[in-house]
């Protein structure tokens, strides 16, 4: 069976894997690209709406802690509850996050 050298990977792509690189599917993804020396073709406008959808993503989460805090606000006091900090500063801390497993996913391969 013949196997692409060259692929693109589209913004739908980690969109539906949920931008999670330790799932099964990706790591299995990664495993088989290894083997093969996969060339990832990654068009700025593309690595730009990835990175797009990071930052919604991270927004999104941050809101949604907000709503709950907002809605419950007796969950400050658990001390597992990760708003215990600024949000915003926390938004940051999650982006950087977000942004190294993107990065470290795209290390699995030859970027053109």
């Amino acid at each position: 069976m013949s196997v692409p050298n060259i692929i693109f990977i589209d913004t739908s792509v980690v969109d539906a894997a949920g931008y999670n690189f330790d799932s099964e599917k990706i790591k299995a993804f990664i495993s088989a690209s290894k083997s093969k020396q996969i060339t990832v073709l990654m068009p700025k406008t593309t690595e730009a709406e990835i990175r797009k959808h990071i930052r919604q993503n991270v927004d999104s989460s941050l809101g949604a802690l907000a709503d709950v805090q907002r809605k419950v606000p007796f969950i400050r006091k658990w001390s597992w509850w990760p708003a215990k900090a600024d949000l915003l500063s926390q938004g940051s801390e999650l982006h950087r996050m977000a942004i190294h497993e993107w990065e470290t996913f795209m290390k699995n391969f030859i970027i053109i």
